[in-house]
């Protein structure tokens, strides 16, 4: 699990990566809430209508995707930023469905 000073370090490519999943949180609301991204939980589940059990999960997964031991796992080709937790592709590829439909 990050310590602090990693959580700090690793905040911009952390940021993207919460946007990358629950992109309807806007950068204000995540700058404000930086000290404990949990404090967002009630706000994704109003927005997203997932159970606090699916957002704790996509968070821990999220962040332990930032942890250097975890980095040492991953494949060369993926950056930081293409990090999502296991589960959160259903909303992507109904997102870029929806919106290749409408082009």
């Amino acid at each position: 699990m990050l310590n602090q000073e990693q959580f700090e370090n690793k905040w911009t490519e952390i940021k993207s990566g919460f946007r990358n999943v629950w992109g309807l949180i806007s950068e204000e609301e995540l700058e404000n809430n930086k000290s404990d991204l949990t404090n967002l939980f009630p706000l994704i589940q109003e927005r997203y209508h997932e159970t606090l059990e699916e957002i704790k999960l996509k968070y821990d997964q999220l962040v332990e995707s930032f942890d250097n031991n975890t980095d040492k796992g991953l494949s060369p080709d993926i950056t930081s930023y293409e990090r999502r937790p296991p589960g959160s592709e259903d909303y992507i590829q109904d997102f870029d469905s929806d919106r290749n439909a409408r082009h």
